[in-house]
């Protein structure tokens, strides 16, 4: 049986990354990957506390869950 690959060492880009998704584990897994390779990242399972904190914050990276309950995760783009 030949040896497993590992995955390559990444230094930390400390880059913030939101993950808004209303499935937990889905969202979860997005994080520990993203985490491994060395990204801070703020989970968010229902549409409003994303939009408050990107009010707040600005995120280098938005992974939004489109069909999230309650919320258009579209919305943080709309220009008036």
């Amino acid at each position: 049986m030949a040896p497993q690959a590992e995955a390559p060492q990444m230094k930390p880009s400390g880059h913030l990354v939101y993950v808004a998704d209303d499935d937990v584990s889905t969202a979860r897994l997005v994080e520990v990957n993203l985490s491994a390779r060395g990204y801070r990242v703020r989970q968010f399972h229902r549409g409003a506390p994303v939009l408050r904190a990107f009010e707040e914050e600005h995120p280098d990276l938005m992974i939004l869950d489109v069909m999230m309950p309650g919320i258009n995760c579209f919305q943080p783009f709309n220009v008036d």
